[in-house]
């Protein structure tokens, strides 16, 4: 079919309905052609395909290449960070309409189960158009990890149904691990040098993960780094100061099993 048809019909489907099926033989340059559409009629429009090559199974893959095209320049240009990381904002809602922010999400809780290499595969096909947005994916999934591996069932239903029913990616998780004091020290057997944020039950001070709402009293966030390559991907300086959690967030037990999961968690 001619390009320009193809604009035409694509264009007139997506005014009628929401979601649009396009079908073709593989290898036939269905993801180009539909990529080139999308150029052309200047919205975001998010299109997933399934791979059911031997390579990669049964994987969904989301292509967002008309929403992630002009992210990267626009965070590149835009002057404050924390704006520079608005720029991602409608690429992200049109990836949690396809349903993709759910995907590491177990399906009894209600995403869709993909694995974390499912994950990396998708992330890495959108790394290709633009890096902030899906690194943001990748990141809230690192934030829910704990939950997934380590949670009781309550945590999971509480924390992760929430996630799984966001249609417009309202929601972010944020894994905390680099303390204000320095670098990501978590596991350094120098007091002066490691984590200076302590939660405190009964006295007790151990390593710990804990599931903290970011609208908590006591909560400020003091500003947020400029960074070189990424600036769409917000990285705010956050302050803790007697902040009160419920012993019911915390995840698994503390010490050295919170040790463990901490580290599993970058693996």
């Amino acid at each position: 079919m001619v390009q320009d048809r193809l604009d035409e019909l694509v264009g007139t489907l997506l005014d009628r309905h929401r979601i649009v099926c396009v079908t073709a033989t593989a290898g036939s340059g269905k993801t180009t052609a539909v990529a080139q559409t999308a150029r052309t009629l200047g919205r975001p429009i998010a299109w997933l395909s399934v791979d059911g090559t031997p390579a990669v199974p049964d994987v969904l893959l989301a292509y967002l290449e008309a929403a992630l095209a002009p992210v990267a320049e626009a965070c590149d240009r835009t002057p404050d960070p924390w704006d520079s990381f608005q720029q991602t904002r409608e690429a992200y809602r049109q990836m949690a309409k396809a349903g993709f922010t759910k995907g590491f999400i177990p399906k009894e809780y209600g995403g869709l189960g993909l694995s974390t290499v499912d994950l990396a595969i998708a992330a890495e096909e959108l790394a290709r158009h633009d890096l902030n947005v899906p690194t943001l994916l990748v990141a809230s999934g690192a934030g829910l990890w704990h939950v997934i591996h380590n949670g009781t069932p309550e945590q999971k239903e509480r924390f992760l149904r929430p996630f799984a029913e966001d249609e417009e990616g309202d929601l972010l998780a944020v894994y905390a691990f680099t303390d204000e004091a320095g670098g990501a020290n978590f596991d350094s057997a120098d007091p002066a040098a490691g984590m200076q944020t302590f939660a405190r039950r009964d006295g007790d001070e151990s390593l710990a993960v804990v599931m903290v709402p970011g609208d908590l009293p006591g909560i400020t966030v003091l500003d947020v780094y400029d960074k070189m390559g990424c600036r769409g991907i917000v990285s705010p300086r956050v302050r803790f100061k007697n902040v009160r959690v419920p012993a019911a967030n915390m995840i698994g037990t503390p010490g050295k099993a919170g040790m463990e999961s901490i580290t599993r968690a970058f693996s």
